[in-house]
């Protein structure tokens, strides 16, 4: 298979990413930028705002270096409140994916890789271990720097999830991983 080539790079995706995170490293050694953001000064709405991109695959190195040079008195509030941010913004990927790509997931469900892949992971797993490992990879996933896309995107399209159960879960996970970000 061959891959497109975007402004001459073969992975234009990872390329930006990688942009992003020294972009990110950059800007936080800017003592304007950091005293615009009073991160000497732990700024709430800040944090929010920073909760909310720490979800999205391309802002999330921006977030993640704020979360690690900012130094809360109170990293559990902190942490909360960031975490609220990122329950906002799971929310709005979890009803977009349920909107606009349920159709693909249906026709990718009937595709030759998908149905080998779930005969192979059936035949080898009970269905409670497999239903596990699912909810536990995509736990890891939505807690740790990983962009949400992909855990809420499984999520929405791979199972029947209500979004009553979602929402507390997603701020659970961000809340220990936001927590653990902060206490670098």
């Amino acid at each position: 298979m061959k891959h497109k080539k975007i402004f001459g790079f073969k992975y234009p995706k990872l390329f930006l990413l990688l942009l992003m995170i020294i972009l990110s490293y950059i800007i936080f050694q800017n003592d304007k930028f950091v005293s615009f953001l009073s991160i000497n000064q732990v700024s709430y709405p800040w944090i929010f705002i920073f909760g909310i991109l720490i979800s999205f695959g391309f802002t999330a190195p921006l977030a993640i270096t704020y979360f690690i040079f900012l130094n809360p008195a109170n990293i559990f509030l902190t942490a909360f409140i960031a975490s609220i941010g990122s329950v906002i913004a799971d929310y709005l990927i979890f009803h977009a994916v349920r909107i606009s790509l349920i159709d693909e997931f249906e026709k990718f469900e009937h595709t030759k890789p998908f149905k080998e892949f779930h005969k192979l992971f059936n035949t080898h797993h009970p269905t409670k271990i497999k239903t596990y490992i699912f909810y536990v990879f995509i736990g890891i996933v939505i807690a740790s720097p990983i962009p949400d896309e992909i855990g809420i995107t499984m999520l929405a399209g791979l199972s029947k999830i209500k979004q009553s159960i979602l929402l507390p879960l997603s701020l659970l996970l961000h809340f220990a991983g936001i927590y653990l970000i902060l206490l670098l």
